[in-house]
């Protein structure tokens, strides 16, 4: 698939069918990934990966995640992934869009108060004229690392460092020397390649970093939280389970997956 920026929806939901395994397992190279850039860079990613354009911009993913786009001219919003709406009620992607790009339309407070009742692994970029952001999901599931002026943005740090043939950066020698198994900060492998953190954006062509969350909020005990969270948890349960896909639950039995078991109990 190949299109252009348009004033309707572009919507492509997940068909992990589309994907044939292969005996070297090429097909899992950046699975479930994605990259968005300028003209300028071309990274190499897997031939059956879809493709379209948004803000002016190159997007391709793989198609084992749903993407929905729509830009009016002056306001866009692209997200990818998989993403559940406690609010709306639903787990569709087009319906999810649709509030978003509402919300942007509004104002940019009010479009991150919307996303702050959007859960799940996608990633999402908003548009306004010439202002174009990005961000991760509130946890970072679907990851994000960009060059420095966010130029190109992938999944997959490897994605980017090969792409700019980008040497090792100072903390790789860091990590080797402290045993430590993270990068600090924002920092990668790769010099000039960046993590974008948890509840940040990056401003695309300028790498520009604004923090977004969490929200403003007013502290409450833990017996006000769980009367306030209770009722959301069950409400996110409900919607995976009318929604038809398969839900796994951890079990490490730490406190966050003991909590998970006794949602869905």
């Amino acid at each position: 698939m190949d299109a252009t920026t348009s004033t309707s929806w572009e919507y492509v939901p997940a068909n992990p069918a589309a994907i044939k395994p292969v005996d070297d397992y090429s097909h899992l190279l950046y699975a479930r990934g994605y990259v968005i850039h300028t003209d300028q860079h071309s990274p190499v990613v897997p031939d059956f990966w879809l493709r379209t354009r948004f803000a002016d911009r190159i997007v391709r993913w793989d198609p084992r995640g749903t993407l929905a786009a729509y830009d009016d001219g002056q306001c866009g919003i692209l997200i990818f992934g998989h993403a559940l709406h406690s609010e709306l009620g639903t787990t569709d992607m087009r319906t999810i869009g649709q509030h978003l790009l509402d919300a942007r339309r509004e104002g940019r407070q009010q479009y991150l108060d919307a996303l702050e009742d959007q859960f799940g692994q996608f990633i999402v970029v908003d548009r306004e004229g010439d202002d174009i952001r990005f961000q991760t999901d509130a946890i970072g599931l679907r990851a994000a690392f960009h060059n420095e002026d966010a130029s190109l943005i992938a999944a997959h740090v490897r994605a980017v460092g090969l792409t700019l043939n980008a040497p090792d950066s100072k903390w790789v020698e860091w990590v080797s020397n402290t045993r430590n198994n993270d990068f600090p900060g924002r920092a990668t492998r790769y010099e000039g390649v960046w993590q974008l953190l948890p509840n940040s954006e990056v401003q695309l062509g300028t790498g520009k970093i604004n923090r977004v969350g969490p929200r403003p909020y007013t502290p409450l005990t833990v017996e006000q939280a769980a009367d306030l969270m209770v009722p959301i948890l069950e409400r996110q349960v409900e919607i995976l389970l009318s929604s038809g896909r398969q839900v796994l639950v951890s079990a490490s039995a730490g406190v966050d997956s003991r909590t998970s078991l006794a949602a869905f109990a």
